[in-house]
């Protein structure tokens, strides 16, 4: 690469960097925005979900994935119950994830085993940005040291075949969950995110109970 070239490519790194900064606020915001429509329930825990998290200020990061200084490429927040970190789960309680997928090819579904190269990816055209709700439910008595975070790191996402009828799914023992998913394009107002979370709501209540 040629001085001339690497400068022109360095060009497109800052400008990226400046989008890259834009697009994440925006995706805190819409989180917060969610959010806040779930009275009931405050943040509760927030997590990378395909790689690991940036390494600590001590730890070499030079062996760890590029991507794991990406954390909100494919990240999910979770709310809860603002006694879950003090109480016993129990029958009927529930947790709110909030999953955001910047880009359908970099999924956790793939199960990369090593570090996943962007230029093996379908082209960007062909992916999608989604946000996805999630509603995880207690249905059975729990052991005492079992938390919602355990449930979320151990527990399956609904499936295809859940989401099309409308079926709670077997995320983990004593739990069921269910999820609604959209576009992130589809979410260009304040309002069509209060939309969204308006007919989350009726659908979790519809097919778990819960609201």
């Amino acid at each position: 690469m040629t001085n001339a070239n690497l400068s022109r490519s360095l060009e497109d790194v800052r400008e990226a960097h400046r989008l890259l900064f834009a697009y994440y606020r925006r995706i805190l915001d819409t989180v917060r925005l969610i959010g806040d429509q779930f009275s009931d329930h405050t943040f509760y825990h927030w997590s990378s979900v395909v790689t690991d998290p940036p390494p600590m200020r001590g730890t070499k990061p030079f062996d760890k994935w590029a991507w794991d200084f990406l954390p909100l490429t494919s990240v999910s927040f979770l709310y809860a119950d603002p006694t879950a970190k003090i109480r016993n789960m129990q029958v009927g309680d529930w947790m709110l994830e909030v999953h955001v997928s910047s880009d359908s090819e970099f999924s956790h579904a793939k199960k990369f085993k090593t570090e996943p190269d962007p230029q093996a990816f379908a082209p960007a055209q062909a992916s999608q940005s989604e946000i996805a709700l999630v509603a995880w439910k207690c249905i059975a008595n729990m052991p005492k040291d079992q938390t919602w975070l355990k449930v979320w790191t151990q527990g399956y996402w609904p499936d295809d075949e859940s989401v099309q009828s409308k079926s709670a799914f077997n995320a983990t023992d004593g739990i069921h969950s269910f999820q609604l998913k959209r576009p992130i394009e589809e979410f260009g107002s304040r309002s069509d995110v209060i939309a969204f979370t308006e007919a989350a709501k009726s659908e979790f209540n519809s097919v778990l109970g819960v609201r």
